[in-house]
């Protein structure tokens, strides 16, 4: 007796997955950003979609690097994006827990301070301008770890 055949299913296409492991260094980082602009421009991102992904990468990762206080030899730092929109980034790494003052800072927006551009001062946008820049964002500390979850619609 034959088998009987299976109907097709009606699936939705299931995006490829970037997956990085990232060490904790500025180059490991510009590195890892180049890898993800090929990557989405492989995948037919919209330059204005690869610009805002690759900036909030970043951003976020040099965030862990600089403020994180890990070390070289820590864990590297892992990175997951979907490539297709809504485009899904998370960052998983072992550094110290984010600030709550930054977490409230989240819900206010980004606008820069009203000075000329030589008397701006070189850091402390960098989580509003994660902010800003992502449709959704969502941080969790779990078990000795960080998890930064980004979705840009696109």
């Amino acid at each position: 007796m034959r088998p009987k055949p299976v109907p097709a299913l009606d699936l939705p296409d299931i995006p490829a997955v970037l997956e990085l492991k990232i060490g904790v260094s500025p180059l490991a980082v510009r590195h890892a950003c180049e890898t993800i602009a090929l990557a989405l421009r492989e995948n037919g991102a919209r330059a204005t979609d690869l610009n805002r992904i690759v900036l909030v990468c970043a951003e976020a990762l040099n965030n862990v690097v600089e403020h994180g206080g890990l070390e070289e030899t820590s864990p590297p730092i892992r990175l997951q994006l979907t490539l297709g929109a809504p485009w899904h980034v998370r960052i998983l790494d072992a550094g110290r827990t984010m600030p709550a003052v930054l977490l409230a800072a989240s819900n206010t927006a980004f606008t820069a301070p009203a000075c000329a551009t030589e008397d701006l001062p070189e850091g402390g946008f960098g989580w509003r301008m994660i902010n800003s820049l992502s449709d959704r964002l969502d941080y969790v500390r779990h078990r000795g770890s960080n998890r930064l979850e980004i979705v840009i619609d696109g």
